[in-house]
Order: structure tokens, then C-alpha cells, then sequence
């Protein structure tokens, strides 16, 4: 192979890991492209770990990595499997989303290639110690068996509960097995439950009830006390609480605010009022006249909080006047939301790439969809295509829909999202269901 032409595929394995681990459709593209680049290195690599933004909210990326698997010649195939199964023997069971994945992947590909995938993660389960079980994916074993997994895991972890008062579990588990409606699989538990010990023990600590108030009912009928002690201890003030507050005693809070000695006493209320439901009850000039020269301070960030939730002229000047200096952070942008008018875009697009990190990139895309979510426009297509480009999976979804809505979605976007991690993982959830 000539020079050139090795630096060339070189480049291609290079721009389909990246946007693998992206976790987009573009990586299909390239690979559907490219049917003679080996790129074996690189779905094992997307197959054992999850790159995802954020694991708990977008789930696993196993169906991702699988569509690729299933399209490789027969031995670059086994070359893949070969791997996942040896990463498989050796995992060390933690509390890691990687070992989700695999596991979930696991599980698919005992289904569809080599029942010796399940054999391995039942003997996982059945052997791990009780730390470990703490930590196991669980859900894994019913992806794998539907209600028989069920069975396995009450039985597994009803013994562990028989012998061990420091065990909890909820009735979660019953929730996820494929096909199967809750109330059918706790019926069904409920029948073996009679022969079984372990099976009893596990649908009798789901089963317990709470005979204290619930945590709604406290927060409800509570909450300005529990809003007045977090405040006096100096803590955050529960979301709970604060969203349960009256009009009254909003008032109360925005009047004690203004007492406040310090930026850091009076953000503890500002908290408060930084949500529509509890939004600041007086002026919004009073925050505004309240911003610190520091101009990307977490008191500032809290103020755009709380000015957020108004539309008004003086809003949108501040809205504009940080739009247009590169020295003011990427959550300025949620003074649009309520303040957006068209020709905004290419001031949301300019913020979006000075916005470097990709924590403040992600929280600076999903302001982005909220001011869209309020203002359809075609205007939205290139800050949604900007947009776009993040890792969550998540935001890309409803990027995709947004554009959708405002009529913009182009068919290269369309078809690519076919194959995008978050589109392939909310069909197989959607089916289970």
C-alpha cells in the first residue's frame, strides 16, 4: 500500500472514531463509505466503552456499536466478537457505565451471534460477590431473559436479603423486563413467591411500605420552613420546596433578599427565583441593577437565572449588550428566551463557538433549544446545526426535532440520524416496552 494512500485511511479511522465517539450518524456515513477501510480497531473500541455525554440520561450505546458489527465481513466480525467476549471474561463488575454497555451489549449479541455471550453473564451474576451485585447492571440480565431473568435476579438478591439487613431494593427491576407490564411480572412473582424463600424475601422488601409522610406531601405543606432553614444554615434551598412557595411568601423571600450582606447570602435566595413557577415577584430592574462587575460570576450566572424567566425591553438590552462582546459567558443566552427576536441567530451562533468547554458548551446547547422551543423560526437552522454537533445524545434528538418543527431538517440529517446512538437506543427501549 502506497504512502499516500495509507495516510488516507489513516484519516478516515481518525474522522469515524471521532464522530463514533460522538455517537452520531456521520460515523455510519463514513463507514457505509468506506467498505474497504478495516475499522475492527475502532468499533471495539465504541463497543466497550460509552462516550456519551451523559450514560444515566442517554442510556447505553449498545445497539450503536452493534449496527456496525453487524455490517463487517465475516472475519473482521469475528475479530470484534472475539474481543468484546475476551473483554467480557476478565470486566471487573463496578458501578461504571462502560460495564453497562458491555453488558447490554452482551446480551444483544448473545441473541443474535453466540449464545456463549449469555452464558458468561449469567455466570457474572450468579458468582459475583455482594459488592459486586450492589453494582450490577442488572437490567442486563433481563435485556438477556426477559421475565426468567427476572426470576434469576429475585432469587439472587432475595437471598442476599435473607441473611443481610443492610440490603435495599426497589421495585425498579420490575418495571424493565422486556415485553412484560409491572403489575403482570409482580403477579407472576407473586405465584412462585409461595414455593420460593428467596423470591418472598425479594418481593417483600419492594413491597414495604412508608408509613412516614411522603417526601411530597412534606415539601408541599412545608416549604417555606424548610425554605427559611436551608436559607439560615446556609444551604441550597430544595427545588422541592421553593417551587411549593405562595405568592406571599415569595414576597417574603424577595423582601429578606434584600437584606442580604453579602453576594453569597443573597444568591441563596436567588436560588429561589430562578424558575418560571417561583419566579422573582417585584421589578425585574432590581436584579438587573444588582449585577456584580465580574460579569461571568456565579452571582451574575444566578441573576440571568432569575432575569430569564421575564420579557421586557430592559431584559433584552442586557441580553444584547452581552450577545455582543465575547467577554460575557455562554448563559446570557437564556435572557433570549423570552426576549428573541429574528436576527438573534448569528449573535447565538457567534456566543456558541467562543463557548470552548464542553460543559459550558452543553449547557450553552441546551439554552439554545429552549429558545427555540419558544420561538420557532427557520432562522433556528444554523444555531441548530451548531448545536447539533454536541456529544449528547440528548440535545441531538431534540435538535433534530426542533428543526423538524420549524421545517428546516434536511434529508442528509434526517437519514443520518437513523443510525444515531440515541435514535437506535430509544427504538430497542421503545420495543422492550
Amino acid at each position: 500500500m502506497a504512502i499516500g494512500e495509507k495516510n488516507n485511511q489513516n484519516q478516515i479511522n481518525r474522522s469515524f472514531l471521532k464522530q463514533a465517539k460522538i455517537g452520531n450518524g456521520k460515523a455510519y456515513s463514513i463507514f457505509s463509505q468506506n467498505r474497504g477501510v478495516d475499522f475492527t480497531d475502532e468499533i471495539i473500541d465504541i463497543s466497550i466503552h460509552n462516550y456519551g455525554y451523559d450514560p444515566q440520561c442517554e442510556g447505553d450505546r449498545a445497539d450503536y456499536a452493534l449496527q456496525f458489527i453487524r455490517e463487517l465481513e465475516e472475519s473482521q466480525k469475528q475479530k470484534v466478537l472475539a474481543a468484546i467476549k475476551n473483554q467480557l471474561a476478565q470486566v471487573e463488575i463496578t458501578d461504571d457505565w462502560d460495564v453497562d454497555q458491555l453488558f447490554k451489549l452482551a446480551a444483544l449479541l448473545s441473541k443474535e451471534y453466540d449464545a456463549e455471550f449469555g452464558e458468561l453473564l449469567r455466570n457474572l451474576f450468579d458468582t459475583c460477590s455482594r459488592d459486586e451485585l450492589w453494582q450490577f447492571p442488572e437490567d442486563s440480565i433481563l435485556l438477556l431473559d426477559g421475565f426468567d431473568g427476572m426470576v434469576r435476579l429475585a432469587r439472587r438478591i432475595g437471598k442476599v436479603l435473607l441473611t443481610d439487613d443492610d440490603w435495599w431494593e426497589a421495585d425498579w427491576d420490575m418495571h424493565c423486563v422486556p415485553g412484560m407490564k409491572f403489575e403482570d411480572v409482580k403477579e407472576r412473582l407473586t405465584e412462585l413467591s409461595k414455593t420460593d424463600e428467596n423470591i418472598k424475601a425479594y418481593l417483600d422488601e419492594v413491597n414495604k411500605d412508608d408509613d412516614g409522610k411522603s417526601e411530597k406531601e412534606k415539601y408541599k405543606n412545608h416549604a417555606f420552613e424548610i425554605t427559611k432553614e436551608a436559607i439560615a444554615n446556609k444551604r441550597p434551598v430544595p427545588r422541592r420546596a421553593y417551587l411549593n412557595l405562595s405568592h406571599e411568601e415569595l414576597c417574603y423571600f424577595a423582601d429578606e433578599s434584600k437584606k442580604a450582606r453579602t453576594q453569597n447570602e443573597r444568591r441563596l435566595y436567588l436560588n429561589i427565583f430562578s424558575e418560571k413557577r417561583s419566579r422573582y415577584p417585584y421589578s425585574e430592574q432590581d436584579l438587573i441593577d444588582s449585577f456584580s462587575l465580574r460579569k461571568n460570576s456565579w452571582y451574575n450566572n444566578r441573576l440571568v437565572d432569575c432575569l430569564a424567566c421575564f420579557s421586557s425591553p430592559a431584559v433584552r438590552e442586557v441580553a444584547q449588550k452581552a450577545l455582543d462582546s465575547d467577554e460575557y459567558g455562554y448563559f446570557y443566552l437564556q435572557l433570549l428566551i423570552n426576549n428573541y427576536r429574528e436576527g438573534d441567530s448569528a449573535k447565538i451562533v457567534r456566543k456558541l463557538k467562543c463557548t470552548k468547554d464542553e460543559c459550558d458548551f452543553h449547557w450553552a446547547v441546551g439554552t439554545v433549544r429552549h429558545i427555540y422551543e419558544k420561538n420557532t423560526t427557520a432562522e433556528c437552522l444554523e444555531p441548530l446545526l451548531f448545536a447539533y454537533t454536541t456529544r449528547c445524545g440528548l440535545c441531538r434528538q431534540h435538535v433534530v426535532e426542533l428543526m423538524e418543527k420549524a421545517g428546516v431538517l434536511s434529508d442528509e440529517i434526517r437519514t443520518e440520524f437513523l443510525h444515531d446512538a440515541m435514535y437506535l437506543y430509544d427504538k430497542r427501549t421503545e420495543e422492550e416496552e
